[in-house]
Protein backbone atom coordinates (compact mmCIF):
# COMPACT_ATOMS: atom_id res chain seq x y z
CA UNK A 1 0.00 0.00 0.00
CA UNK A 2 1.13 3.57 -0.82
CA UNK A 3 1.42 5.92 1.84
CA UNK A 4 0.43 9.43 1.43
CA UNK A 5 3.99 11.82 1.36
CA UNK A 6 2.46 15.12 0.94
CA UNK A 7 -1.23 16.07 -0.05
CA UNK A 8 -1.86 16.35 -3.66
CA UNK A 9 -0.78 19.63 -5.63
CA UNK A 10 -3.38 22.05 -7.30
CA UNK A 11 -1.07 23.22 -9.75
CA UNK A 12 1.72 21.00 -10.79
CA UNK A 13 5.58 23.00 -10.50
CA UNK A 14 6.29 24.24 -14.03
CA UNK A 15 9.67 22.21 -15.28
CA UNK A 16 12.49 24.00 -16.32
CA UNK A 17 13.30 20.58 -18.11
CA UNK A 18 16.09 18.61 -18.15
CA UNK A 19 18.13 19.86 -20.32
CA UNK A 20 22.43 19.15 -20.67
CA UNK A 21 24.35 20.16 -16.93
CA UNK A 22 27.73 21.48 -17.31
CA UNK A 23 30.65 20.81 -15.28
CA UNK A 24 30.47 24.18 -13.96
CA UNK A 25 27.04 23.99 -12.44
CA UNK A 26 26.36 22.98 -8.81
CA UNK A 27 25.59 19.08 -7.94
CA UNK A 28 21.79 20.00 -7.10
CA UNK A 29 21.19 20.71 -10.94
CA UNK A 30 22.69 17.51 -11.66
CA UNK A 31 20.21 15.89 -9.51
CA UNK A 32 16.96 17.87 -10.52
CA UNK A 33 18.22 17.27 -14.09
CA UNK A 34 18.16 13.74 -13.52
CA UNK A 35 14.80 13.76 -10.95
CA UNK A 36 13.39 15.84 -13.51
CA UNK A 37 14.52 13.62 -16.69
CA UNK A 38 13.00 10.31 -14.77
CA UNK A 39 9.60 12.08 -13.43
CA UNK A 40 8.54 13.30 -17.08
CA UNK A 41 9.02 9.33 -18.42
CA UNK A 42 7.10 7.89 -14.87
CA UNK A 43 4.12 10.09 -15.83
CA UNK A 44 4.31 9.90 -19.43
CA UNK A 45 3.94 6.34 -18.87
CA UNK A 46 1.43 6.53 -16.04
CA UNK A 47 -0.59 8.08 -18.51
CA UNK A 48 -0.12 4.75 -20.74
CA UNK A 49 -1.05 2.50 -18.46
CA UNK A 50 -3.94 4.22 -17.86
CA UNK A 51 -5.09 4.18 -21.65
CA UNK A 52 -3.42 0.61 -21.92
CA UNK A 53 -1.11 1.67 -24.11
CA UNK A 54 1.11 -1.84 -24.66
CA UNK A 55 4.29 -2.07 -22.76
CA UNK A 56 3.38 1.13 -20.56
CA UNK A 57 3.44 -1.01 -17.01
CA UNK A 58 7.34 -2.04 -17.88
CA UNK A 59 8.33 1.39 -18.68
CA UNK A 60 6.42 2.73 -15.58
CA UNK A 61 8.54 0.10 -13.39
CA UNK A 62 11.46 1.28 -15.39
CA UNK A 63 11.17 5.26 -15.07
CA UNK A 64 10.00 4.28 -10.64
CA UNK A 65 13.20 2.14 -10.98
CA UNK A 66 15.48 4.66 -12.61
CA UNK A 67 13.96 7.15 -9.95
CA UNK A 68 15.46 5.07 -7.34
CA UNK A 69 18.36 4.67 -8.95
CA UNK A 70 18.90 8.42 -8.77
CA UNK A 71 18.10 8.81 -5.14
CA UNK A 72 20.51 6.49 -4.57
CA UNK A 73 23.13 7.38 -6.44
CA UNK A 74 22.36 10.94 -5.22
CA UNK A 75 22.28 9.75 -1.57
CA UNK A 76 25.14 11.51 0.07
CA UNK A 77 23.55 14.91 -1.38
CA UNK A 78 20.37 14.22 -0.25
CA UNK A 79 18.27 14.62 2.73
CA UNK A 80 18.32 11.35 3.89
CA UNK A 81 14.42 10.39 5.38
CA UNK A 82 13.08 12.57 2.59
CA UNK A 83 15.02 10.07 -0.20
CA UNK A 84 14.77 7.32 1.64
CA UNK A 85 10.60 7.46 1.79
CA UNK A 86 10.53 9.17 -1.98
CA UNK A 87 12.29 5.80 -2.75
CA UNK A 88 10.17 3.78 -0.27
CA UNK A 89 6.95 5.00 -2.14
CA UNK A 90 8.38 4.25 -5.79
CA UNK A 91 9.39 0.35 -4.56
CA UNK A 92 5.43 0.38 -3.31
CA UNK A 93 4.35 1.55 -6.69
CA UNK A 94 6.50 -0.81 -8.81
CA UNK A 95 5.07 -3.62 -7.04
CA UNK A 96 1.34 -1.96 -7.21
CA UNK A 97 1.12 -2.46 -10.81
CA UNK A 98 3.94 -5.63 -10.84
CA UNK A 99 0.44 -8.34 -11.53
CA UNK A 100 -0.51 -6.75 -14.79
CA UNK A 101 3.46 -6.59 -15.84
CA UNK A 102 3.51 -10.11 -14.98
CA UNK A 103 0.47 -11.31 -16.75
CA UNK A 104 2.21 -9.49 -19.72
CA UNK A 105 5.34 -11.41 -19.32
CA UNK A 106 3.32 -14.55 -19.45
CA UNK A 107 1.02 -14.14 -22.33
CA UNK A 108 4.21 -13.33 -24.69
CA UNK A 109 5.93 -16.44 -23.26
CA UNK A 110 3.67 -18.75 -23.73
CA UNK A 111 2.39 -17.34 -27.32
CA UNK A 112 6.54 -18.01 -27.96
CA UNK A 113 6.81 -21.36 -26.64
CA UNK A 114 3.46 -22.42 -28.35
CA UNK A 115 5.43 -21.88 -31.63
CA UNK A 116 7.76 -24.69 -30.99
CA UNK A 117 5.05 -27.24 -30.40
CA UNK A 118 5.67 -30.43 -32.23
CA UNK A 119 4.32 -30.41 -36.13
CA UNK A 120 0.95 -31.86 -35.89
CA UNK A 121 -0.15 -30.13 -32.56
CA UNK A 122 -2.75 -27.98 -32.34
CA UNK A 123 -1.57 -24.60 -32.92
CA UNK A 124 -4.20 -21.91 -33.42
CA UNK A 125 -6.13 -23.94 -30.82
CA UNK A 126 -3.85 -23.60 -28.00
CA UNK A 127 -2.74 -20.07 -28.99
CA UNK A 128 -6.96 -19.80 -29.46
CA UNK A 129 -6.72 -20.82 -25.67
CA UNK A 130 -4.46 -19.04 -24.23
CA UNK A 131 -5.24 -15.30 -25.66
CA UNK A 132 -8.79 -15.93 -24.17
CA UNK A 133 -7.77 -17.59 -20.58
CA UNK A 134 -4.63 -14.43 -20.37
CA UNK A 135 -6.56 -11.45 -21.82
CA UNK A 136 -9.21 -12.00 -19.57
CA UNK A 137 -6.91 -12.23 -16.65
CA UNK A 138 -4.62 -9.46 -18.49
CA UNK A 139 -7.44 -7.50 -18.22
CA UNK A 140 -8.02 -8.02 -14.35
CA UNK A 141 -4.56 -7.58 -13.71
CA UNK A 142 -4.94 -4.20 -15.76
CA UNK A 143 -8.06 -2.57 -14.26
CA UNK A 144 -5.61 -3.60 -10.93
CA UNK A 145 -2.49 -1.46 -12.08
CA UNK A 146 -5.48 1.55 -13.23
CA UNK A 147 -6.64 1.55 -9.52
CA UNK A 148 -3.26 1.42 -8.26
CA UNK A 149 -2.54 4.84 -9.81
CA UNK A 150 -5.91 6.15 -9.16
CA UNK A 151 -4.94 5.75 -5.38
CA UNK A 152 -4.32 9.16 -3.01
CA UNK A 153 -1.31 7.73 -2.26
CA UNK A 154 0.18 7.53 -6.44
CA UNK A 155 -1.06 11.28 -6.27
CA UNK A 156 0.86 12.06 -3.77
CA UNK A 157 3.64 10.06 -4.71
CA UNK A 158 3.63 11.85 -8.09
CA UNK A 159 3.06 14.98 -7.04
CA UNK A 160 5.97 14.67 -4.34
CA UNK A 161 8.94 13.35 -7.00
CA UNK A 162 7.88 16.83 -9.73
CA UNK A 163 8.26 18.95 -6.32
CA UNK A 164 11.05 16.80 -6.09
CA UNK A 165 12.22 17.34 -9.87
CA UNK A 166 12.26 21.17 -9.04
CA UNK A 167 13.69 21.40 -5.69
CA UNK A 168 15.56 18.59 -4.82
CA UNK A 169 16.01 18.74 -0.70
CA UNK A 170 19.70 18.32 -0.50
CA UNK A 171 21.79 18.07 2.70
CA UNK A 172 23.08 22.11 1.99
CA UNK A 173 19.32 22.86 3.35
Amino acid sequence: MIVRIVPPLPEQPESRGSGPVGADDPAREAIRAALARNVAKLTRHESGVRAGTPDSVRKLRIAARRLRSDLNTFRPLLDPEWAKALSQELGALARSVGTARDREVTLHRLERDVEVLPPGAPLEATLDYLRTVLTADLATAQEGAVAALDSDGTAALIAAMQVAAEDPRTNAE
